[in-house]
């Protein structure tokens, strides 16, 4: 049957036939006709179909394939970092270089403390931002009923967001 019948008979536009026998063509389900020029036919619907699954089964191999090496990749990269704070920790103190290494460690310490954690906050009045996810840390570790201990320096006094952030562990 020609496009312009099967739009008719379907009351499409014939571009909206063109576009679904396009795709019907691309996944294998109508093929054009030998008989009639400009016309298509139905594929065999065990032979199309058939291939269709296969078609999809291959798709889905290769994405379980993917997803197999992201694990793997995933594995190894954990294991190295877990093996740089092992050999960071070996020591009887740990030095952090950088505000997201600090973050990391405490992040890290508060989902594995039990009964207390104490930190030495240095360098005075903290910026709100610090604050709101410290709260956010802490509030997990009250609620597990842990202690925290903060070492601030004396000059959070002047700073009044940090100093109210004391007041508030208290």
């Amino acid at each position: 049957m020609p496009t312009q019948a099967l739009a008719e008979q379907l009351g499409w536009t014939v571009d909206r036939a063109c576009g679904a026998l396009d795709e019907l063509v691309d996944l294998s389900l109508v093929r054009a006709s030998r008989e009639n020029r400009g016309s298509a036919r139905p594929v065999d619907p065990e032979l199309g179909l058939r291939a269709l699954i296969q078609s999809q089964e291959m798709e889905l191999l290769k994405l379980q394939q993917n997803i197999s090496q992201s694990k793997i990749a995933v594995a190894r990269l954990v294991a190295e970092y877990r093996e740089g704070e092992r050999s960071a920790a070996s020591g009887a103190v740990e030095v952090l270089r950088g505000m997201d290494a600090v973050q990391s460690c405490v992040e890290r310490a508060g989902r594995e403390c039990l009964e207390e954690i104490e930190m030495f906050v240095p360098g005075g009045a903290q910026p709100g931002g610090a604050l709101q996810i410290a709260r956010s840390l802490d509030l997990l570790l009250l609620e597990r009923s842990a202690r925290i201990k903060y070492v601030y320096l004396d000059s959070i006094r002047n700073d009044r967001p940090t100093s109210a952030y004391a007041h508030w562990l208290r």
